[in-house]
């Protein structure tokens, strides 16, 4: 007896161990589920909070208000779409879900073939009773699931339509129902052939089948390889699942007589010979019908549950072995082996990774954030060329407003040189000043609004008007004057001592005598030649640039940080946000 409890429980630990490691695996998936859902709801967030608002807020050229208009019902398109994905992702149906936390071996067979017999001795149901003390104690009974037709019930053991054992089941409705229990981490899914299902039940089985680690086909050693039973398998080998051929009921009941001489029935294992008849036939058939893909899995087993439960109630080791049920204890066990549990990661990995793919995407990608990121950094691009764009016309706004306030002041020197030259009056240079930063601001206020109104719809210039920012270092308006130099000679009498008696004598008496001299000097003629207006004009045009540059380059920038800051801000920021997602997203990868 040891030795069967020893097979027991080696089956019941590595399900049950199995199990664990799965079921770790699945909590790390939901952790990562939660994870990328908490990103898509702050990506949504962020669409809320900032893109909405700005398409309404906002001020800047059309085209990239347009571009900006988009990009939002893009985005919030996007945001729907991830939200969609991880919904699918995290709900699907119930046994969808259990596909992935189990090892799934799902059961095919027609009626009275022994697969439900052979459900619930997997189960444990018989060992249970039979009073020996397996592990099957420690897991408790597996509660049996029934899905017929949109309606789930729940019970201890699998229906069976198997003459002899029904559980009070029309055999029409065990064919068409679906079972199945969880037993660690096996799910074993007890299913009639495709072909047997209704038409409710069909999608569930073909899922079923389509999520299987191993499917098992049954067929009765009494009635073996029929034409369905082929058909059916070349469905199951069409889907590339791995397919254990089992072949139940290969027992018999052998005559004996007891001591009193009556004839009692025993049973017992088919002969070695009616088992490897069946198994030759069963392999030929498959290969003339193509399938030899189905060895690449196992070999065809001859099972009989009932020689298993005899062995088990008799304590006969040598019974229970000929049952076979060891060895396929060893196939149950080898889809739970560590290489079956990486590949049982297999499909929640490739779903986890696929859902990240398809939210990282690509640039070429319609519904991923780096499509996203592109039309944004498309918008940063188009943001930056018209920033270009408007301060290339600052020099093209210079150049115009030089020619046109040269004019403009030609005309108000003019006004103000008659003023002066009537009346002689003198006009500050400070009024002059005033002058001109007015007709600065009246032309630029024009020019502009006619340059870059090109470019920005709506733009109003006069949201931007220049204003006196520094002195005009020129001089006050007045006539100007010049002076021509000429020499002029003066003769004047300068008293000289007398000469000789006569002249002496006469000087004694009173005469005075006198030498007459010349003296040159440099005289000047002052007279009108003018106003210095023109002087003035050149003056604040040497000057034009040095002063108007810095206003003109001001605005400018201004305008353009109205028009693109808040927009180019908001187009960063969304940018290095989706970035971030994606890099956290990118370490979210199985």
């Amino acid at each position: 007896m040891p030795e069967i409890i020893n097979v027991i429980d080696s089956f019941v630990s590595t399900i049950v161990s199995s199990g664990d490691k799965l079921k770790d695996f699945n909590n790390e998936i939901s952790r990562k589920e939660e994870i990328i859902e908490e990103e898509i709801l702050q990506l949504e967030a962020c669409l809320t909070d900032k893109i909405s608002k700005a398409v309404t807020d906002i001020r800047s050229e059309k085209d990239i208000i347009k571009a900006l208009t988009n990009a939002a019902s893009f985005y919030q398109e996007m945001i729907e779409g991830f939200k969609n994905s991880v919904i699918e992702t995290k709900k699907g149906m119930k046994f969808i879900e259990d596909f992935e936390k189990h090892f799934i071996v799902t059961v095919f067979g027609k009626v009275n073939c022994g697969k439900s017999s052979l459900g619930n001795y997997i189960m444990g149901n018989c060992i249970r009773g039979s009073g020996l003390r397996t592990k099957y104690e420690e897991i408790g009974l597996p509660k049996v699931q029934v899905y017929d037709k949109g309606k789930l019930l729940v019970q201890d053991k699998l229906n069976e339509a198997e003459e002899g054992e029904g559980f009070g089941v029309k055999s029409t409705e065990a064919t068409s129902t679906i079972q199945w229990f969880f037993m660690g981490g096996m799910a074993w899914f007890d299913t009639p052939g495709i072909g047997s299902v209704t038409m409710e039940n069909e999608e569930l089985a073909k899922e079923y089948v389509k999520n299987s680690d191993l499917t098992i086909f049954i067929t009765n050693s009494d009635a073996a390889g029929t034409r369905q039973d082929f058909e059916e398998l070349k469905a199951l080998m069409g889907r590339g699942k791995p397919v254990l051929f089992l072949v139940t009921m290969s027992d018999t009941y052998d005559e004996d007589a007891d001591d009193e001489g009556n004839i009692i029935k025993k049973l017992a294992a088919k002969s070695d010979k009616d088992r490897k008849d069946v198994e030759d036939y069963l392999l030929e058939t498959i290969r003339q019908e193509g399938l030899e893909d189905i060895l690449e899995y196992s070999e065809i087993l001859t099972i009989s549950t009932k020689l298993a439960q005899e062995g088990i109630r008799e304590n006969d080791r040598t019974v229970f072995e000929s049952s076979n049920m060891s060895r396929f204890y060893e196939k149950l066990s080898a889809i739970s082996s560590e290489k079956a549990l990486e590949f049982k990661k297999i499909n929640p990995r490739k779903r986890i990774n696929k859902l990240i793919d398809d939210i990282i995407g690509d640039d070429r990608h319609t519904h991923g954030i780096s499509m996203m990121e592109q039309q944004f950094k498309e918008i940063l691009t188009n943001i930056t060329n018209k920033k270009q764009e408007i301060s290339n016309i600052a020099p093209i706004i210079m150049e115009r407003l030089k020619i046109e306030c040269n004019s403009s002041l030609s005309d108000v020197l003019f006004t103000m040189k008659s003023k002066v030259e009537n009346d002689g009056s003198e006009i500050s240079s400070e009024e002059i000043s005033d002058n001109v930063w007015k007709i600065a601001a009246q032309n630029f206020s024009r020019i502009a609004g006619e340059e870059i109104g090109n470019f920005l719809d709506g733009f109003e210039q006069k949201n931007y008007a220049i204003s006196a920012s520094q002195n005009i270092e020129i001089i006050d308006m007045k006539k100007k004057q010049d002076r021509i130099p000429y020499e002029f000679t003066e003769v004047y009498k300068e008293r000289r001592d007398p000469n000789g008696i006569i002249e002496k004598v006469s000087n004694f008496f009173g005469k005075e005598y006198y030498t007459s001299k010349t003296k040159t000097t440099t005289r000047y003629s002052t007279f009108d030649i003018g106003v210095n207006d023109q002087e003035i004009l050149l003056s604040i045009m040497n000057q034009f640039d040095s002063l108007m540059r810095p206003e003109i380059e001001s605005k400018i920038n201004k305008i353009i940080l109205d028009y693109f800051g808040q927009l180019e801000k908001l187009s960063m920021e969304i940018t290095v946000k989706m970035q971030d997602a994606k890099n956290r997203l990118n370490t979210m990868y199985l």
